[in-house]
């Protein structure tokens, strides 16, 4: 199976494309409160679904309010990788020959080290510097403090990333983010919760899945039925 971190990014963006737009205004810059109106996904990974350094993760063209219309180049990384940072000008160059549109890169980084580092961009000739918006946990909003606006895609990501609320309001942390899931469809809410309960802190996981144990929410019982297909195999 493909790292935690990496199947809860990969999956989201394939499947709340306009999650893109709102991680490409983490990253500061020119978008950042850029509102995006549309998020088509044109490419995805390959199955099996692991981290390839040579490819994007995945493709996602986005429409902006103000008429204007990107590609974003994907890619979800667990830790520092040379190969992706030689071959990330041709992953932006050919997203550009083939779909005709201006394209950004957006790297998803575990830690903020990373993304400090892919930020850097990557210059490959005089004057010519591919840009690169990496974002990490520090770039992230916190499901607990920041008043949002939330919804489910960006409470995953958020937890998904940070782990912990940074106040240490574990229950309310778990109270959120439990509430956030049962927005989702049923297996679409038990596949993130599974994968958010190998990668958050120990007392918001350990919270977590108390929560999950109720069977409260059409979500829970897709969960457990989902552990019990896994214990089996």
């Amino acid at each position: 199976m493909p790292p935690a971190f990496y199947d809860v990014f990969v999956s989201l963006i394939e499947e709340e494309p306009h999650s893109v737009g709102w991680m490409l205004g983490l990253a500061g810059g020119r978008f950042t409160g850029q509102r995006t109106v549309s998020a088509v996904v044109l490419s995805g990974p390959v199955w099996p679904r692991w981290p390839d350094p040579h490819v994007a993760d995945a493709e996602v063209r986005l429409g902006f309010a103000d008429g204007t219309e990107r590609v974003v180049v994907c890619k979800v990384m667990t830790e520092w990788s040379e190969q992706v940072r030689w071959s990330l000008p041709a992953i932006v160059g050919f997203a550009f020959e083939q779909h005709r549109l201006p394209v950004s890169a957006l790297l998803v980084c575990r830690t903020d080290a990373v993304a400090g580092r892919y930020r850097e961009g990557v210059e490959v000739g005089p004057g010519a510097v591919t840009a690169v918006a990496a974002v990490g946990p520090a770039d992230f909003p916190d499901l607990v403090a920041d008043p949002g606006p939330w919804n489910a895609g960006r409470a995953v990501a958020s937890a998904a990333i940070r782990r912990a609320p940074a106040d240490g309001e574990d229950e309310r942390f778990a109270a959120a983010l439990d509430q956030r899931l049962a927005e989702l469809a049923p297996e679409q809410a038990a596949a993130y919760a599974g994968r958010l309960l190998q990668l958050l802190g120990r007392e918001p996981a350990r919270l977590l899945e108390r929560r999950v144990g109720t069977g409260a929410k059409a979500y829970h019982e897709r969960y457990r039925a989902r552990a019990e297909r896994l214990t089996l195999r």
